[in-house]
């Protein structure tokens, strides 16, 4: 195999390039780590929405702050807190 390293065209040996070709990660690799990426960076922008959500819920009288679990409303006050802090 020919490949250049700084502009100068290299010759590898048969051993060279098995271990250069495996050494490389694979197109399934990369994909499943840009998902993974991509999942995560759209995680803060879908909790948003579903905080959203549930505002919408309670001030349409469909749910109750109540109905939910205490943890929810625990999250739900520390992140209005947070909110408030930043407004």
């Amino acid at each position: 195999m020919k490949i250049l390293r700084n502009g100068v065209e290299v010759v590898m040996t048969a051993g060279e390039e098995a271990a250069f070709v495996a050494a490389l990660p694979t197109v399934a690799a990369l994909a499943k780590a840009d998902a993974i990426r991509a999942l995560a960076a759209s995680d803060a922008a879908y909790i948003r929405v579903i905080d959203d959500l549930i505002e919408t819920l309670i001030a349409k009288g469909t749910i109750a702050e109540a109905d939910l679990p205490a943890a929810a409303r625990d999250k739900r006050a520390a992140r209005k807190a947070l909110r408030e802090q930043l407004a």
